[in-house]
Formats: structure tokens, C-alpha cells, sequence
């Protein structure tokens, strides 16, 4: 979505273009303009948006929301500092919503979500979808790539692409599971948060032949040395903005640590798959996560249960797993060691090596059941 932003000299700072870069709007040098030029600006590039700095004396900054107004059918936006008087004469000039520019970057994040929810823009937020597991060794980073695959897959896909997003804490194998070396990390990103945008987020994502564009964390240094993880709660929202701006799926890895990271993620997500083994030892840590996880004030009915390598002989049956659990089976994935090892040795997903196998049938059920979770989801 394209912004065009006036104010009373025409040069905004540069940390107001940056915050609306960093929410994924298209703001170029030339689209920032004095109040006397926002006609012609509105004119040539009629935006999406409008945001109009009342930073010159309150008559010329209310001139310039009036005839916004008049031109552009674009949502207007107001922002300086919150005087009674201004917000109201703002508002009745034509200005949608009014930014406390004390608080630029949650301000300007709430308008548009405002804006979106009253359908006066368009709402270009794709979904996040989260996969999470308390049990090592259960498979999430393979569920997170062929869940990814068969979304990327699949012809509903707006534009065709789904991003994976490694949230494993580093060193992880997602990077190699898909036979890709990533010259940027999740780390490199969240380390400046502050001013990413969607052109520097781009550049770190790299694309597999299978349609996953990714995002990766550092793998296993050859040095032996511990890779750098920059990421923290603030920089994950920031880095979850962007991304939903730029895919309409958001595919997340999140291992098996229970940080403060992961539970941010969780927050975020729009639909939570819950990965776990229908045995004693993971039936209990899945039920010591599913409580942590509340006390975190996150709802049950979030999560949803996958069961991974199921079909092995000694396995608990699904009434009694539901039981213990207190949640229903949201998706059963078969067994199928020979096939997922040779997949992790050629760096590409199942679809690739056969795709009449019976797993393969699997996860694009999964896919297709996530699609009609995320149908009734409300963003």
C-alpha cells in the first residue's frame, strides 16, 4: 500500500518515513511533500493511504486535511501532538484517525488496524501459522517444511507463496533440510529491528525450488562456535508486521524451547498446530505445555493436536489420548522413516521424491484443514 505524507516543510524525519516502511507501506522520497504540493502528489500516484503532519500552524495543517478530503478517497491520517482542539477539528476536517507522534510506531499500528477492521482499507495481513512442539526429536522442523510445500502447492495460494519462518533458538537444521545456505539469518534481521523494512527483509529471504521462500536462523557454524540470536518480543512483532504485509502465509518452526520468543510467536499466530506422540512420555509433555501455556493467559482452544509418526505398534489410542489431553485430534501424520531420511538427505520436501506416498496424502489433508481453520479466522 502506497502512503503519500505531507507536512508543513515538505522533509518529515526520517525516523516517521521509517515506522511507515517498517508497517510494509511504500512511501518513496518523492511521495513526502509540503502541504502546498499534496494535490498534485494525490493526483499522480492516487496512494492508499494519507498522512498529513501537523506540524505548521493548525489552520494551514486542517487546510491540508480538507483538501485531502476533497481529492482522495484514500483514508486520511493525522498525527502531532494530541491537543483536544486539533484531534477534533482534525477529525471533523476528514482525518480518519489521529497519531499521538509521542508514540509514532504502536500508534500508526493500531490506526490501520482500526482502519482495516471497519473496512475503510483493505486488509492485505496474510496468516500466521505456528508449529510448536515440547518433545525433541518429534519432528516439527519436517512437519513446518511439508506443511509449507503443500500450502506452496496448492493453486489457492494468493500469488503462490508461502514463507517459512525459523524461530528454532540457533544453531537449527531447517536451512539444510531444504539444501539452502542463507547468507542472512533471523538474527541479522532482529538485529535491526529499529529500521527494517520491506526491502532489507527481502533480501534475506531466499527462495527453494518447491515455492518456500525462507527465512532461516545461522546452522551449525564450521568453527564450532555458538551463532548470535538477536531476536526478542518487540523485534518478532516487527518482523511478523512485515511478513504478514508481504506473504498471505506465514509458516513458523518454533523447535521446542519454551521462551519467552516462542510464546510471543504463539500470540501472534493465527492458527497453532501442537506436535506430539502418542505415547506416555509426550502425552506428558504436551500436557505440561498446553498448562504453561495458559498460565501465559493463551487459550486452549488455540491449539490444535497433530500426531506425528503415528501407526507404530504400542501407540495409545486416540480416545484415550483426547481423554488425557482434554483436546481432539486435529490431524494424525504416518510413519514413514525410510522416505523422510532420504528427503533430509537431498534437502527437499516429500512432494518432491514421491508424491503418491501415503504421507505426502497426509500433509496435503493437513494443508487443506489448516486452509478452512484460517477461513474462519478473524485477523
Amino acid at each position: 500500500m502506497r502512503i503519500v505524507m505531507a507536512d508543513a516543510r515538505g522533509n518529515p524525519c526520517d525516523d516517521l518515513r521509517r515506522i511507515l516502511l517498517g508497517e510494509g507501506l511504500t512511501c518513496e522520497l518523492e511521495d513526502v511533500v509540503e502541504y502546498g504540493s499534496l494535490p498534485g502528489r494525490l493526483a499522480a500516484v492516487h496512494p492508499d493511504l494519507v498522512l498529513v503532519c501537523c506540524n505548521g500552524t493548525q489552520e494551514e495543517a486542517l487546510a491540508a486535511i480538507r483538501t485531502a478530503h476533497q481529492i482522495t478517497d484514500a483514508p486520511i491520517l493525522a498525527a502531532g501532538e494530541p491537543r483536544i482542539s486539533l484531534v477534533c477539528e482534525a477529525m471533523r476536517s476528514g482525518a480518519k484517525e489521529f497519531l499521538d507522534l509521542g508514540s509514532p510506531r504502536e500508534e500508526l499500528s493500531a490506526a490501520l488496524r482500526h482502519l482495516e477492521s471497519r473496512g475503510e482499507m483493505p486488509s492485505q495481513r496474510g496468516k500466521i501459522i505456528s508449529l510448536f512442539s515440547p518433545i525433541c526429536g518429534v519432528g516439527v522442523s519436517t512437519v513446518a517444511v511439508n506443511l509449507a510445500a503443500s500450502l506452496a502447492a496448492d493453486e489457492k495460494t494468493v500469488s503462490g507463496k508461502v514463507v517459512l519462518l525459523d524461530l528454532n533458538p540457533p544453531p537449527t537444521d531447517i536451512s539444510s533440510l531444504l539444501d539452502l545456505e542463507p547468507k542472512y539469518t533471523v538474527a541479522d534481521v532482529c538485529s535491526q529491528w529499529e529500521r527494517l523494512d520491506a526491502k532489507m527483509l527481502a533480501a534475506a529471504i531466499i527462495e527453494h525450488s518447491s515455492g518456500i521462500h525462507l527465512l532461516a536462523q545461522a546452522g551449525c557454524p564450521r568453527n564450532g562456535s555458538h551463532p548470535r540470536c538477536d531476536a526478542n518480543p518487540a523485534a518478532l512483532r516487527q518482523l511478523f508486521i512485515l511478513l504478514r504485509r508481504m506473504y498471505p502465509l506465514v509458516v513458523v518452526d518454533l523447535g521446542h524451547a519454551l521462551t519467552e520468543n516462542q510464546v510471543e510467536a504463539l500470540r501472534q499466530s493465527n492458527f497453532v498446530g501442537l506436535v506430539g506422540r502418542a505415547d506416555v512420555p509426550g502425552l506428558r509433555r504436551v500436557h505440561w505445555a498446553l498448562e504453561a501455556l495458559i498460565e501465559r493467559g493463551l487459550n486452549r482452544e488455540r491449539f490444535k493436536l497433530i500426531l506425528n509418526h503415528h501407526g507404530g505398534g504400542g501407540q495409545i489410542k486416540h480416545a484415550k489420548v483426547e481423554e488425557a489431553l482434554n483436546m481432539k485430534i486435529f490431524c494424525t501424520l504416518p510413519e514413514n522413516t525410510a522416505l523422510v531420511t532420504r528427503a533430509r538427505n537431498q534437502g527437499v520436501p516429500l512432494r518432491q521424491l514421491s508424491s503418491m506416498a501415503r504421507i505426502n496424502a497426509s500433509f496435503s489433508g493437513l494443508a487443506r484443514d489448516v486452509r478452512a481453520q484460517l477461513e474462519e479466522v478473524i485477523v
